[in-house]
């Protein structure tokens, strides 16, 4: 960690520059035979407590380079920077979420209003109901002309109407129906289909 801060720049007293310090040679090796011949055992807790010393020594020389004076404050520090990164994280995100809402909700509108023209255009000027996403979004004035440009080509495009046959049906007589005719009501067409005719 603290290697992370030294190679990061993130000095808060510049370094020092030391003068350069013989290597730490570590004692000869007391497993290496004595006069006697037998292998001396090497005592592990004092070789442990040698390399300890020598770690803190080390990290005392780079924690004053930092600027701090012992491992506890710089730990205070990196807490104290926890606590205030999370503290930003919480607020940001009650900030976000309100803004994201306020987002949402101005799309939202901004999607009624636009629905709500293209079907007024489309009322206006009688466009079919499955043409009515051909109108596209935008501002009232700009669906509008769209939709009266749509309305001039439906109109250029739909057939005209047959003109009505002015000859007479054969088997019509004068005041009854067409046999093509629809029952008068949905009772008697229901009735028809039952076979149960009046």
């Amino acid at each position: 960690m603290l290697a992370d801060a030294v190679a990061a720049g993130q000095f808060l007293n510049p370094p020092k520059p030391a003068a350069p310090a013989a290597p730490a040679q570590p004692e000869p090796s007391k497993a290496a035979a004595p006069a006697g011949g037998q292998p001396e055992e090497t005592d592990w807790e004092a070789e442990a407590a040698k390399w300890k010393s020598l770690a803190r020594r080390h990290e005392n020389k780079h924690l004053g380079a930092l600027g701090f004076k012992s491992m506890d404050e710089l730990d205070a520090l990196r807490e104290a920077a926890k606590k205030q990164a999370e503290f930003e994280d919480a607020q940001k995100t009650e900030i976000q979420k309100a803004t994201e809402r306020a987002t949402g909700l101005e799309q939202q509108l901004s999607d009624y209003k636009s629905a709500n023209a293209r079907l007024m255009a489309a009322a206006t000027h009688n466009i079919p109901p499955d043409l009515i996403e051909l109108l596209g979004t935008g501002t009232d004035e700009e669906i509008n002309a769209r939709a009266e440009a749509l309305a001039e080509r439906l109109k250029a495009t739909a057939p005209q109407p047959a003109a009505a046959s002015q000859r007479p049906v054969e088997s019509l007589t004068p005041g009854a129906a067409p046999s093509s005719a629809a029952p008068a009501s949905a009772d008697d067409w229901i009735r028809r289909m039952a076979g149960r005719t009046p």
